[in-house]
C-alpha cells in the first residue's frame, strides 16, 4: 500500500502543535505558581512538615565477650499535659470536654501530687501542685487560653514512666486528661566510666564522637523511621509512613573482670606514684588477638584521674628497650646474631661514630664485663645492642629496617577508630653521603621510631603466638534480637615474623628477662606461673627542645607474655613519668604481674588441669555419711597408693588449729576457714610454715599466716 503522505503529514502537524501548546500552558502554570503562589505553598509545605516526625530508630547495644551489657540505649521521658481543649469545628463540644478536663483535674489534684511525690520523692508535693497550677490557670490577658503544653518532669525513666501513668488523672484517656510525653534514648553505661575511650562517647545530639561508637556507628545507628499527623474521628494522631530499623548489636572482646582489673592497677600506680602522668596499659589474648583490656588514664591539673584520650592507640612515642627484641630477632634472622654474640660495654659509655652512647647504671660505673647476648637483654645495655646491630648492618643499613618490617614491627594494624595513630619508622638516607651513621644505632635501641603502644604489644602477642602476628580484635560478632547475624573472625597479619629457631632464641632471651636473678623484669613475675617479656625505659622529646630539658619525662614500660611455656595472653604496661628515677622495669613491672596475677588466678581462664591442686596431700576429707560410696569409687578407679586413704570430716578437731604444712593452698585454706581462722597466703606453692603452731587452740577471728613454697 503506498503512503499518503500529503494526508498524513499535516495530521502530524497538528499532533505537534497541540503537545507544544499543552507545554506551554504547563510551563506558564509552573512559573505563575512559582512567582504569584510562592508564599501560599510555603505556607503548605511548613504545615506538612509540622505535621511530620521523625520516628528515631534505637542505636544497638554493645556487649563484652561475656555476655555482660557495657553499653545500652534505654529511653528517657519527660512528662506533659495539655491543659486545653480546641476544636474549632465544634466548639460546643470543645466548650463541654473543656469543663469535665478542668474539674476531673481540680479533683484528683491533690492525689495527683502525692503520687508524684511517692514517685519522685526528690520533690514534694507542693513543688508539683504549683507547677501544674501554673500550666492550669488560665492566660491573664486571655481567660480562654490554658497552659498547651505544661512540663511537669524531665529525665523520667521508664519504669516511672509506666508508674505515672497508673496515677489519678493521668490514668485518663489522653482526649480526656491531655497527658502525653516524649521520649530521647539516652546511653546507658552499667559499669559507669569503664573502658570509656575505647567504647566511646556520644555528645548531646546522639552523633558518635569516638571508640566503638564511632568505628561501628554504621552498625549501631539504624535507620530512623517517619510518620505523620493525621485527623481521625475528630481527634490528631500519627500515623507511621516508614518504620525505623533499630540498629544491630556488636559484641566486642573486651571481658568486664580483666578490664576492671587492669583499670583498678593503672590507678593504683598513679595515685602512688605523683610524678606520673599517664598510665596505659592493653591486655590481649596470644591466639586470635583479641584485646581483653583497654585503658589509658590521665592525671589532671587538679590531681583527678580520668580517662581523657585513648593514648595507647592515639599517641606515638619512641619506645626504647622494648624495642630491642625486634632488632635481635633481625640479627638472629639474618645470621649476624647468636647466643654467644656480646660487647664489653666497660664502664657503661662509649663513643660511637662521636655520638655518646650510654648504659642506664653509667653513673655507677657500668657492668665493666663482657655481656653475651642473654647479659645484654636481661641488663638491657645500650651499648651491646647498639655495637652489635651497627657492626652487622653499618655498611647496609636498610637491611635491617627491611628486617623489622619483615617481621612486623611497624607496620600498620589498621584498626577500626578514627583516632588511632599508625607507627612511623625512620629510615636512614639512601644516599651514603646524606646518611647519619647515628641513626642505625639509635634505631636499634628504640629511637628515632614512633610506636603506639598497641603496636608494641601486637608484636609480642606475634612471638607468644608462635610467630604468627593477629591484628588487634576489639568486636568479634553482630546480633540482631540476641542472634549472631555475622562473626568477624581473627585477622592473620603475618603468618610467620621469622623462622622457628629464630622464635625459639629470642624467647629464652625473654625469659631470662623476667626470670633470672638480676634481670630487669623480674618485678613482673608471676605468682605460680611464669611470665616472659622486656623492660622499656625512653626519653621523651619535647619538640625544639629535643632531650634537653629539665625535668625530663620518660615513657616507663614492660611489654610481654605469660605463661612463657604456652602463652595464653600478651600485656603493655606504660607510664608517662615527669623526673627521675626512672625505670620501665620499677613501675611498670608490677602492674603487669598485677594484672596477670589476677587474671591467671580468677581461674576461668585456666584449663582444668591447671586448677589441679597438684601439692596438696592426697587424703581427702569426706562428709559423714559419705564415706562408704567413697570408698567404693576409690576402690573402682583402682587408686592404690598406700598414702591415700579417706578422713571424716567429723573426725577433725575443729578447737585445735590444724596442721596444714605439705599441703596445696587451696586445701590449707578451706581447713584454716573451716575451724573459724582467717587465713593470709604469702607466696606459692604448697605451705611451707604456719604462724600459729598445730594443735593451738583456736580463737575464731584469729588471722593466720601460711607461706607457701613453689614446688619443684
Amino acid at each position: 500500500m503506498k503512503f499518503d503522505s500529503k494526508n498524513a503529514i499535516p495530521r502530524y502537524m497538528v499532533v505537534v502543535l497541540t503537545i507544544t501548546l499543552l507545554g506551554l500552558v504547563i510551563l506558564y502554570k509552573a512559573v505563575h505558581d512559582m512567582i504569584t503562589e510562592s508564599d501560599y505553598w510555603s505556607h503548605v509545605q511548613e504545615r506538612l512538615e509540622k505535621r511530620q516526625k521523625t520516628l528515631n530508630a534505637v542505636r544497638g547495644n554493645i556487649y563484652s565477650s561475656d555476655g555482660e551489657l557495657l553499653v545500652g540505649s534505654i529511653p528517657i521521658y519527660t512528662l506533659h499535659i495539655d491543659f486545653a481543649v480546641i476544636d474549632k469545628d465544634h466548639p460546643v463540644q470543645a466548650a463541654k470536654a473543656q469543663f469535665k478536663r478542668d474539674s476531673t483535674f481540680i479533683a484528683d489534684l491533690d492525689s495527683l501530687c502525692m503520687g508524684l511525690h511517692e514517685i519522685f520523692p526528690d520533690e514534694s508535693e507542693n513543688e508539683f501542685r504549683e507547677v501544674l497550677m501554673n500550666g492550669f490557670q488560665p492566660d491573664k490577658n486571655d481567660p480562654d487560653k490554658r497552659g498547651r503544653n505544661c512540663e511537669f518532669r524531665r529525665n523520667v525513666s521508664y519504669i516511672d514512666y509506666k508508674r505515672c501513668c497508673e496515677l489519678p488523672y493521668l490514668r485518663l484517656p489522653v482526649v480526656k486528661s491531655g497527658f502525653y510525653s516524649s521520649h530521647i534514648m539516652r546511653r546507658l553505661r552499667p559499669f559507669g566510666n569503664m573502658a570509656n575511650k575505647t567504647l566511646g562517647i556520644m555528645d548531646r545530639d546522639g552523633n558518635a564522637l569516638d571508640g566503638l561508637e564511632l568505628a561501628y556507628d554504621s552498625i549501631l545507628r539504624g535507620t530512623d523511621g517517619r510518620q505523620h499527623l493525621v485527623r481521625k474521628r475528630a481527634e490528631w494522631t500519627y500515623q507511621v509512613d516508614v518504620a525505623p530499623v533499630d540498629g544491630l548489636d556488636i559484641v566486642s572482646t573486651i571481658d568486664v573482670r580483666m578490664q576492671d582489673a587492669a583499670e583498678k592497677a593503672l590507678r593504683r600506680q598513679l595515685i602512688n606514684r605523683p610524678n606520673t602522668e599517664i598510665g596505659m596499659i592493653v591486655l590481649m589474648e596470644a591466639a586470635t588477638g583479641d584485646v581483653k583490656a583497654m585503658a589509658s588514664i590521665t592525671r589532671r591539673a587538679d590531681g583527678s584521674l580520668e580517662e581523657v584520650r585513648n593514648n595507647v592507640i592515639s599517641d606515638a612515642w619512641e619506645p626504647g628497650s622494648t624495642f630491642k627484641t625486634a632488632s635481635v630477632m633481625v640479627g638472629i634472622e639474618d645470621g649476624y646474631l647468636n647466643r654467644s654474640s656480646g660487647v664489653h660495654v666497660g664502664n657503661g659509655v662509649m663513643t660511637l661514630h662521636g655520638g655518646r652512647m650510654a648504659d642506664h647504671n653509667a653513673g655507677s660505673g657500668g657492668y665493666r664485663c663482657f655481656l653475651d647476648l642473654a647479659g645484654i637483654m636481661m641488663y638491657s645495655s645500650n651499648i651491646g645492642i647498639s655495637v652489635l646491630i651497627d657492626n652487622a648492618y653499618s655498611k647496609d643499613p636498610e637491611k635491617f629496617f627491611d628486617g623489622l618490617n619483615r617481621e612486623g614491627m611497624g607496620i600498620d594494624l589498621q584498626l577500626p577508630f578514627r583516632e588511632a595513630r599508625p607507627p612511623s619508622m625512620k629510615r636512614p638516607s639512601l644516599d651514603p653521603r646524606n646518611r647519619n651513621a647515628l641513626t642505625l644505632p639509635w634505631a636499634s635501641i628504640g629511637y628515632g621510631n614512633m610506636l603506639p603502644p598497641i603496636s608494641t604489644v601486637a608484636y609480642y602477642n606475634a612471638i607468644a603466638n608462635n610467630g604468627r602476628m593477629m591484628k588487634p580484635r576489639f568486636v568479634k560478632a553482630i546480633m540482631k534480637d540476641g542472634q549472631v547475624v555475622k562473626e568477624l573472625p581473627p585477622v592473620v597479619m603475618k603468618e610467620q615474623i621469622c623462622s622457628p629457631a629464630t622464635l625459639a632464641m629470642v624467647r629464652e632471651l625473654l625469659d631470662s628477662v623476667v626470670n633470672e636473678k638480676h634481670g630487669l623484669g623480674k618485678r613482673a613475675r608471676g605468682d605460680g606461673f611464669s611470665v616472659s617479656g622486656k623492660t622499656g625505659t625512653a626519653k621523651i622529646a619535647a619538640g625544639r627542645l629535643g632531650y634537653k630539658y629539665s625535668p625530663m619525662r620518660y615513657l616507663l614500660s614492660f611489654c610481654g607474655y605469660y605463661p612463657t611455656e604456652a602463652p595464653k595472653y600478651s600485656c603493655i604496661v606504660c607510664f608517662v613519668q615527669r623526673g627521675a628515677p626512672a625505670s620501665g622495669g620499677l613501675v611498670s613491672g608490677p602492674v603487669f604481674k598485677e594484672v596477670a596475677d589476677y587474671v591467671m588466678n580468677t581461674g576461668v581462664y585456666r584449663g582444668i588441669d591447671e586448677a589441679a591442686d597438684s601439692a596438696a596431700v592426697m587424703k581427702p576429707t569426706v562428709l559423714s555419711g559419705e564415706y562408704t560410696s567413697t570408698a567404693s569409687v576409690m576402690s573402682q578407679l583402682d587408686v592404690s597408693n598406700p598414702e591415700t586413704n579417706l578422713q571424716r570430716i567429723d573426725t577433725i578437731q575443729c578447737d585445735k588449729v590444724p596442721n596444714v604444712v605439705g599441703m596445696g593452698a587451696r586445701d590449707a585454706v578451706v581447713l584454716m576457714e573451716r575451724c573459724g581462722l582467717m587465713v593470709q597466703l604469702h607466696g606459692s606453692g604448697s605451705v611451707s610454715s604456719q604462724s600459729i603452731p598445730a594443735g593451738s587452740t583456736v580463737t575464731r577471728g584469729q588471722q593466720v599466716v601460711l607461706t607457701l613454697r613453689t614446688p619443684h
